[in-house]
């Protein structure tokens, strides 16, 4: 199964059939973790997530601080809205309630880690195209948008 936020119009299709991969190897959850532009770091809409050198997620934050919080290791990523999973993980991830980090950071993709899941991040190594959580990022939507068109037309 796989859900694409709706936030992430202009998704890369490739990183999300990779999402699909990691559950095929094996993965409960996979996702997606582009690079971190400089302008992300501070910027609570953007969530981070934090990718051991095994490729799987060692927590997500919304904060840098919170982020580097965290085992202090790992490649610090912009996590973007793409989920791959099980019919089986999705179950158990939509029965257990939210846990005390998830509630905090407003972030449901703690629930899996806490629950002990495995989350599989593909490394999306090329910057996030515009995502929309704030009005600011639908002005920015709609400049990537023309330019694509441009470059298609």
């Amino acid at each position: 199964m796989l859900n694409i936020q709706g936030d992430e119009p202009f998704f890369p299709v490739e990183a999300a059939r990779d999402a699909v991969h990691e559950v095929e190897a094996g993965r409960h959850v996979g996702t997606v973790g582009a690079q971190l532009e400089p302008a992300d770091l501070l910027d609570p809409d953007r969530v981070k997530v934090v990718v051991g050198g095994d490729g799987v997620a060692r927590c997500f934050a919304r904060s840098l601080s919170a982020s580097a919080a965290w085992h202090g290791e790992g490649d610090v990523r912009r996590h973007l809205g793409i989920y791959a999973y099980s019919r089986s993980a999705l179950a158990r991830w939509a029965a257990a309630p939210p846990g005390v980090e998830e509630r905090a950071e407003g972030l449901e993709q703690l629930r899996p880690l806490q629950l002990g899941m495995s989350v599989g991040v593909v490394r999306y190594d090329a910057p996030a195209p515009p995502a929309v959580d704030t009005i600011d990022d639908l002005s920015a939507a709609e400049r990537y948008m023309t330019l694509s068109i441009q470059r298609v037309g």
